[in-house]
């Protein structure tokens, strides 16, 4: 099996209008690693002061360790296997942001068909069927007693998730019911666009980990 273990830093949170400045992508075949990507992204303008604070990604550090915007996609292209699983934290924001990268340089049919073929994991959308709010990836890793991580730097984050997913893995085994499933707070809906490849499903606040038989994918229907 191939699990792709991906996270994205951008200007803002809008995607279409904001940009990635870092991508990390981390490759396992069959439980070894054979691919790890970690690239600085440039953009056409300056950061945004808050996004500086959160991240230490600077100005001058895009500039000088940056690679172009077209070859982040390209590489985004290459590593897009068929049958291959991607694994993020609220996977929707960041599936967003790589598809608005990817249509810039592509076919947009293209892209959609290629996104449709890979398999899509959100360990938000699981974290919140075992534990009470909040569910950032930081509180994961604390849930999860896990070593403590530079958050909010891409390729970190990248490595943490993995190993909370093992964690999620070694709780419960229920993994692969939550494959291209993502929930959503009822209070805000969806965020951007949905893509048809994708169930969403309302998924109200439960303090705790809920029963095998109420897990989402027990209990949604599509939307």
């Amino acid at each position: 099996m191939r699990i792709v273990y991906f996270d994205t830093e951008t200007t803002g949170v809008k995607p279409g209008k904001d940009h990635i400045i870092e991508l990390a992508l981390l490759v396992y075949d069959d439980g070894k690693l054979t691919e790890e990507y970690d690239e600085f992204i440039q953009i056409d303008e300056k950061l945004p002061s808050k996004i500086v604070e959160l991240t230490g990604i600077t100005d001058e550090m895009l500039k000088d360790e940056g690679v172009a915007a077209k070859d982040a996609a390209a590489k985004i292209i290459t590593v897009l296997k068929k049958d291959s699983v991607w694994v993020a934290h609220n996977t929707q924001f960041d599936l967003l942001f790589i598809y608005n990268l990817l249509k810039e340089y592509f076919d947009e049919e293209d892209i959609l068909d290629k996104l449709s073929k890979v398999k899509w994991l959100d360990t938000l959308t699981i974290f919140k069927d075992r534990a009470g709010y909040p569910h950032r990836l930081e509180n994961m890793v604390e849930h999860y007693k896990l070593e403590d991580v530079r958050f909010h730097r891409a390729i970190d984050d990248a490595r943490a998730l993995k190993e909370c997913l093992r964690e999620l893995k070694v709780e419960r085994n229920d993994i692969k019911e939550y494959v291209n499933l993502f929930g959503y707070n009822p209070k805000y809906g969806v965020t951007g666009e949905k893509f048809q490849f994708i169930t969403y499903a309302r998924q109200p606040y439960f303090n705790g980990l809920k029963a095998y038989r109420n897990i989402l994918p027990k209990t949604i229907k599509e939307e």
